[in-house]
């Protein structure tokens, strides 16, 4: 009978060692219910970047441009168009207006060179620009700094602010005189023979077309 329990508690034993060594490793034997389900992070959403739309003034610079240079590649009227909305608003001068000195001027061609000698795009005569430079420390590197548009409408854009001061703000006068000369205007003021000139009409013309555009965007946005 002793010999039959201890057979018994022998046998109970190696069944229990057995059951442990079949357990999976890491294994729990204890059921402790489902398996908890897998958590997922919450997808991230990345918003798409913001393009802002170009000032209205730069807009309308660029269509005037390609107006006047149908043939000019995009990347150049781009450059244009920011050379001349860019050098105005540091000047604080109107862009409008500058754009519509260089339409009238040289058609947005930064290049070209009257029969007077006057340079690109603001059609500035070399020695009227040095001049401007030199009073304003302003880079002046010879003539052919006036070729560059930034550096020619910089100095350009100087000396029609100068020109409004000296004639009292008188833009029909200040535009005269951009184009026949100060001292020219000068005298028929004082003579009393000053008259707007048909180039002085057109600039305004074009500047007041373009402000009316401004102000029809400005309403629709």
């Amino acid at each position: 009978m002793k010999r039959f329990l201890i057979l018994s508690l022998v046998a109970i034993g190696a069944l229990a060692g057995y059951a442990a060594a079949t357990a999976l490793p890491g294994q729990d034997t204890e059921d402790k219910g489902p398996t908890p389900a897998t958590i997922t992070a919450p997808e991230v959403r990345v918003a798409p970047p913001v393009v802002e739309e170009p000032p209205v003034d730069h807009q309308l610079i660029l269509d005037l441009v390609r107006q006047h240079r149908r043939t000019a590649s995009d990347h150049w009227r781009q450059a244009l168009a920011d050379a001349v909305y860019r050098e105005s608003v540091e000047a604080g001068a109107d862009p409008l207006l500058v754009a519509a000195i260089v339409a009238r001027e040289s058609s947005f061609q930064s290049r070209v060179v009257s029969r007077a000698g006057a340079v690109g795009l603001m059609q500035i005569r070399p020695f009227v620009a040095e001049d401007v430079a030199q009073r304003n420390a302003y880079p002046w590197e010879g003539d052919t700094t006036l070729h560059s548009p930034e550096h020619n409408v910089r100095l350009g854009i100087t000396y029609y602010q100068e020109l409004i001061e000296r004639f009292d703000g008188d833009e029909a006068i200040a535009l005269t005189a951009y184009n026949r000369g100060p001292s020219i205007v000068s005298q028929e003021l004082r003579g009393g023979e000053f008259q707007a000139n048909r180039y002085s009409r057109e600039v305004i013309d074009l500047y007041e077309r373009l402000r009316a555009e401004r102000e029809s965007k400005a309403d629709n946005s």
